[in-house]
């Protein structure tokens, strides 16, 4: 009978210390979930802030190197873009911003870039390398003879960017 009652006391304390761990996991789950949602809104809001501090016109500095940014960056990974997210849709857009972000070392990122941009660099849902061309040229006038360059090195899908898509500012 002591055998039971000391296999019985183990199964209880095994059950026990599961129980507790479960409740610390679930506990730990809910204040991710939390933290997450409130880093999405301060996100939202830092994206409004680095939106009006842009400074147009500022030359490329030598030396500059282009920054890696992948689109599935928790950062930005599922912000609404283009009918889905920026993680799923945003190839395009983060593309341009790591460009825009070497050409004018202002911080651009694809969430910046995409409170800037909207849908307006989007044909039928998808990202239009020219419509960005075209953004980039228009806010920074004095990257324009560069630009070209820089986002078809930079994507292959803005190899595709008509020869009009970025004007001559001379």
């Amino acid at each position: 009978m002591s055998r039971l009652k000391a296999v019985a006391l183990v199964l209880s304390g095994a059950l026990a210390s599961m129980l507790f761990c479960g409740w610390l996991i679930v506990g730990h789950i809910e204040s991710d979930a939390g933290a997450l949602a409130e880093a999405r809104e301060e996100g939202y809001a830092a994206a409004e802030e680095d939106r009006l501090a842009i400074v147009a016109d500022r030359p490329i500095a030598e030396g500059n190197s282009m920054p890696i940014w992948l689109q599935t960056d928790p950062q930005w990974d599922y912000i609404p873009y283009a009918g889905g997210t920026i993680g799923y849709h945003g190839c395009g857009l983060t593309c341009a911003a790591m460009a825009v972000k070497y050409m004018t070392l202002q911080d651009i990122t694809p969430l910046t870039l995409a409170s800037f941009v909207g849908d307006t660099c989007l044909t039928d849902g998808v990202n239009d390398p020219g419509k960005f061309c075209a953004w980039i040229a228009e806010h920074y006038r004095n990257t324009a003879s560069r630009a070209r360059r820089f986002l078809t090195i930079s994507h292959p899908s803005f190899k595709t960017c008509p020869m009009g898509g970025l004007p001559s500012l001379a």
